[in-house]
């Protein structure tokens, strides 16, 4: 008999779309947007409407390494988005000479 290498001969490791999650903290439903939008590799051997398979090795490529260096989450301001402030933010006459926001005034 004869014996074939197992490192040699070794099938690739597929990953479903849950598993794929899971293993790259990204969520099932970004992990199908990916493979839909062709940014994570996949195969489907069944057709269109059977299970996915992602080669695991997307896994290294599509997992970011972790930076330098980690700011605080409380160092971030979010931005301000441009625009018109919304009306219930703005002040009315009367909360401008009291100092108060419409929320404010409208509370007491």
């Amino acid at each position: 008999m004869s014996t074939l290498p197992q490192d040699s001969h070794q099938a690739p490791e597929y990953l479903s779309p849950a598993e794929f999650a899971r293993r790259s903290g990204l969520s099932e439903p970004t992990v199908r947007r990916y493979v839909k939008n062709g940014k994570l590799p996949s195969y489907q051997p069944g057709g269109h409407r059977c299970r996915i398979s992602i080669p695991a090795s997307a896994l290294r490529a599509t997992v970011p390494s972790a930076p330098a260096s980690v700011s605080s989450p409380q160092a971030e301001q979010p931005k301000r988005i441009p625009g018109p402030r919304p009306s219930w933010t703005q002040l009315t006459p009367f909360a401008q000479s009291q100092g108060k926001s419409n929320a404010q005034a409208e509370n007491e």
